[in-house]
């Protein structure tokens, strides 16, 4: 439908046109049975104010806009919050499980946990960090796991005396690399000796002037060190 014939209509129920074969009807008479159809342009108007156009009060208004931009700082606001959260909650689970670890009887091996000591020996790196892991990195860099913190192995005379890391990388003959590090009495902290004396199974010697303590005490003598 042409938009003149949108914007006017004529009264279904007249016949005055129909009956106009001999022109006897003036235009003006014709004019009277025609009314103009406002009511798809009202609709169409009362859209565009709704949706608010440039330039009107819903597009500009200040409150609105210092509204959105306090939900906007709210927002950024509250996604720190939660990731604070996050990270304290991360912060506590290690602790605790920091805290689960038998550290000796006053505590004593407390302050190993968090250090690491290294080690080469011929063409690869060894790196002990006790009660976490120990690795073993090549000359080439690649780096396999020899075992995580899994216990001590409480031989009869001093429960003190060895770690045990378990579970590493898998071994090519099956089952997975680990490591048993045998505490000595020394000046020093320090990984003296890595050996394998079977395939995917590690040994190592590992000096440290608390292992004395356990020691000391067997004997009668209290050391403070």
């Amino acid at each position: 439908m042409s938009r003149e014939c949108q914007a006017l209509a004529v009264k279904p129920e007249n016949t005055l046109l129909n009956n106009n074969k001999d022109a006897s009807i003036s235009p003006d008479e014709v004019k009277a049975e025609v009314v103009p159809v406002h009511g798809e342009e009202q609709d169409e108007a009362g859209i565009k104010d709704a949706h608010g156009a440039p330039g009107t009060m819903s597009s500009e208004d200040p409150h609105l806009k210092a509204a959105d931009r306090v939900a906007e700082w709210e927002a950024t606001n509250l996604k720190k919050v939660e990731e604070a959260y996050e990270t304290v909650n991360m912060e506590i689970s290690d602790l605790q499980k920091k805290l689960d670890i038998d550290y000796g009887t006053d505590w004593e091996f407390l302050f190993l946990n968090g250090q690491c000591y290294k080690l080469k020996v011929y063409e690869y790196l060894y790196t002990l960090c006790p009660f976490n892991h120990i690795t073993q990195k090549s000359t080439a860099g690649t780096e396999v796991s020899l075992g995580v913190w899994g216990m001590w192995a409480e031989p009869e005379k001093n429960r003190y005396n060895q770690m045990i890391f378990e579970n590493g990388e898998p071994c090519w003959q099956g089952g997975s690399r680990s490591t048993t590090v045998t505490l000595t009495c020394g000046t020093e902290t320090a990984l003296r000796s890595v050996k394998e004396p079977s395939k995917c199974q590690y040994i190592m010697d590992f000096q440290t002037p608390v292992a004395c303590q356990p020691v000391l005490k067997q004997r009668g003598v209290h050391s403070e060190l």
